[in-house]
């Protein structure tokens, strides 16, 4: 296994093992259900083309809505420095590289910016991979499932 490959799957796990929890929760304690409901997750790790960056998903709850909403995140693998790239307050996933590295794609419910975009229905959006707005690409009747 090449040591970039290794450090990845690291920074990974410390993503993975940074949760949010409510006060006074101890590790020698099972967490009540709201605290369970409070905790963050990350999953759906995708390494960028050069190897140099992993974008990835973020999940948390929304109390105001009602709902989980999952958020994209990039983070540099030599440093393990990490950045919010979604902040819609609609779920933002699969995230998918773009061949060159240049641009992230992914499916969103956020409301569409295309004329005659339907309405809650979730449409393909990409996004420059060092950040920036998001640019929608379909407005497709039922919403977009999934992409490759």
């Amino acid at each position: 296994m090449s040591r970039s490959l290794i450090r990845i799957l690291v920074l990974f796990a410390v993503v993975a093992s940074l949760t949010r929890t409510g006060e006074g929760q101890t590790a020698a304690k099972a967490p009540t259900i709201d605290q369970s409901l409070e905790m963050y997750s990350v999953g759906s790790p995708k390494i960028s083309p050069d190897g140099k960056r992993l974008v990835y998903e973020q999940t948390r709850t929304n109390w105001d809505a009602n709902a989980f909403e999952t958020d994209l995140w990039i983070a540099d693998v030599a440093t393990g420095e990490r950045r919010q790239l979604t902040t819609t307050g609609h779920s933002c996933n699969p995230a998918e590289w773009s061949p060159d590295g240049k641009w992230i794609a992914f499916v969103s419910d956020r409301p569409g910016v295309l004329p005659k975009s339907p309405e809650g229905k979730r449409q393909l959006w990409i996004m420059p991979a060092n950040g920036g707005e998001a640019q929608q690409l379909t407005k497709m009747e039922k919403g977009v499932g999934g992409f490759d």
